[in-house]
């Protein structure tokens, strides 16, 4: 049965743990203990455990070491299995997984998530945002409410200073909403580079302490109107400083000194 069902499903994980278990036992009953199969589709916690250590220790490796170890735990089916366990309501599972692919770079294991139909919207959005966070053109696939889109990432020529902030505000921005209307994403592109060589001409750094006062006067600049063109409200949303952002709005409007 279990061989059965991992021929019909590849990524079937834990079925595929336990269907090495049995191999193993039979080979050699003396050795190996038969595994006990319980009524819930999950791992032993035991095993559970050392795999969710190894995926830890693979975001806290450096990028060149955690490639070389996050590829052989792809193939071991560890991050197969992190959107397989308990059916896959296993959502700080899913999480750690897709945050550990991320910084491993396994972009294509991240695609296919990207287009999982039964993977949360919610947990795609965060994708798309880290992934935004590199700073790097890509032109991916994505399926949003049973929908498929096509989306490109477009990256920002910005300085150091602040270089983080920046990057993180308008990340939060483009990845919730060029999902929803693709003509955001150039006009997006532009205004955070607009606002960034404004900031640095006038050096007011000091209104670019926080990501999300930088995301959402991005939202306004963008000309974004999904939630609405009331200051106040939308910085709520983005919990960000309504004040602070009328400041940053304004500077990215002043003129160009001659």
């Amino acid at each position: 049965t279990l061989e059965r069902l991992c021929s019909i499903y590849p990524d079937a994980a834990v079925a595929s743990y336990y269907l090495k278990e049995i191999k193993r036992h039979l080979d050699d009953p003396t050795k190996t203990e038969k595994p006990l199969l319980t009524y819930f589709y999950r791992l032993p916690q035991k095993e559970r455990e050392l795999r969710c250590r190894a995926l830890i220790a693979v975001g806290n490796a450096d990028k060149e070491e955690s490639f070389i170890f996050a590829e052989r735990l792809r193939k071991d089916g560890y991050f197969s299995w992190c959107f397989d366990e308990m059916d896959g309501m296993e959502q700080d599972l899913q999480y750690l997984g897709v945050v550990t692919a991320e910084y491993a770079r396994q972009d294509g294991f991240l695609r296919e998530v990207l287009l999982d139909c039964e993977v949360k919207d919610a947990l795609k959005v965060e994708m798309i945002r880290l992934l935004y966070l590199r700073n790097e053109y890509q032109a991916l696939g994505i399926v949003v409410c049973n929908i498929y889109k096509e989306l490109e990432l477009l990256p920002v020529e910005i300085g150091e200073i602040k270089r983080k902030e920046f990057l993180e505000g308008y990340a939060k921005t483009a990845s919730r909403f060029c999902l929803i209307n693709e003509t955001y994403a150039k006009k997006l592109c532009r205004q955070t580079q607009k606002l960034y060589d404004k900031i640095e001409e006038l050096e007011a750094w000091e209104l670019c302490q926080n990501e999300n006062d930088i995301a959402c006067a991005l939202y306004f600049l963008a000309d974004m109107r999904d939630l609405g063109k009331n200051v106040e409200k939308v910085a709520l949303t983005f919990e960000a400083n309504g004040e602070n952002v009328l400041k940053l709005i304004e500077i990215c409007k002043t003129k160009t000194k001659e």
